[in-house]
């Protein structure tokens, strides 16, 4: 085979074929380049994933020449070096961390800069940030996937504080890294804040927000955008000690108009300050009726929220799954409530501190 023939048939992988994997893998060991061994390996991982040699052969691969394959991840000033998943014998996924502003966009300049990373299927930047969470937001992520878009290939992408403290980590507007997106099927923004802006990402499927202070801007970006594909909506809003601002009228719009939202079967609502107020506006909501599963855990429900949702126990007996746990309720409103459908979850509740009330925890 010669070098245009390698090159097409490179080029033909974007197909994602076994069969395309196996020649190419054949040409490489042909080639006594022991990354053709490595895609045979992994491709019967696939069919065998509990082979202990298969396992065992495929760690001592990446062991012995990863340092040869991705000699752009072998700088000694990384503040973290990016960590790579290998699938099929090209870099499968890449977690890039930081411990400070700016350092996991420097690691994905060096990731993007390798051939290996063509047929990228996840990306995860780490969004730390120092002074106490103060300060300007931090776009440098975002510059960096402009300045090196990631393939067509790519299927996650996550935006998280990692192993840093959530409320420390802050995100300006990511509008501008959606048109980068548009295969991404599973989105997770876990991070201090973030501005979503005009959301357009037709593939996605999954949806996760998690913020220390969510603000109202952003259930309503969700609103206003077109969701053809997704099937499952988690939000976490935190507590306004780090700036949380929503109120139950910026959830309105979501929950009220189920055109937006055909394919979705899986909402999650926690963490929220206006607990008995979500579940009152819940039970009216034209979403109810098409949920399989529902998530209220970690908020401020209490006895008005059991009032709420008891008043209308025909709106909730279709769900697979209702979890409220971590809540505010009684020991005898959890009971009752336990009846709505055939699994609820109330778990442990937590009570309200003198002088202080109700809490949201796990912003941090």
């Amino acid at each position: 085979m010669d070098e245009d023939a390698a090159a097409r048939l490179l080029e033909a992988l974007e197909d994602d074929s076994r069969a395309t994997y196996e020649v190419y893998a054949d040409w490489l060991v042909a080639q006594g380049d022991p990354r053709g061994e490595l895609i045979h390996v992994q491709l019967a991982r696939e069919a065998a994933p509990e082979n202990r040699e298969l396992a065992t052969r495929e760690r001592e691969l990446i062991e012995a020449h990863e340092k040869s394959w991705l000699p752009e991840l072998e700088h000694d000033w990384f503040d973290r070096k990016p960590r790579v998943t290998w699938r099929r014998g090209f870099i499968g996924r890449a977690e890039l961390g930081a411990s400070y502003q700016g350092a996991s966009a420097q690691g994905y300049a060096e990731v993007a800069r390798s051939p290996l990373a063509r047929f990228i299927r996840e990306l995860e930047f780490h969004t730390p940030y120092s002074r106490h969470g103060d300060g300007p937001d931090d776009d440098m992520i975002v510059d960096a996937l402009l300045a090196s878009p990631p393939p067509p290939t790519l299927r996650v992408f996550a935006l998280t504080c990692g192993d840093n403290q959530r409320a420390w980590s802050h995100l300006g507007n990511i509008e501008r890294v959606y048109p980068l997106l548009t295969t991404v099927e599973h989105l997770v923004v876990d991070t201090g804040r973030v501005e979503l802006g005009a959301v357009a990402l037709p593939a996605c499927h999954t949806l996760r927000v998690i913020n220390s202070g969510m603000r109202g801007h952003v259930p309503r970006s969700i609103a206003a955008a077109s969701w053809q594909h997704l099937e499952q909506l988690d939000l976490f809003f935190g507590n306004a000690d780090y700036g949380a601002d929503c109120i139950v009228g910026d959830l309105a719009p979501l929950l009220a108009d189920h055109g937006r939202f055909p394919a979705l079967k899986q909402l999650g609502l926690g963490g929220c300050e206006f607990g008995d107020d979500l579940a009152r506006l819940l039970v009216d909501s034209p979403l109810l009726p098409q949920l399989a599963t529902l998530d209220l855990s970690g908020s401020t429900m209490g006895t008005g929220a059991a009032e709420a949702l008891l008043a209308h126990p025909d709106r909730f007996a279709h769900l697979q799954s209702l979890d409220l746990t971590a809540n505010f309720f009684s020991l005898a409103e959890a009971r009752l409530l336990e009846k709505l459908c055939p699994s609820v979850l109330v778990g442990q509740q937590n009570e309200e501190i003198p002088d202080w009330g109700r809490y949201v925890d796990g912003a941090e």
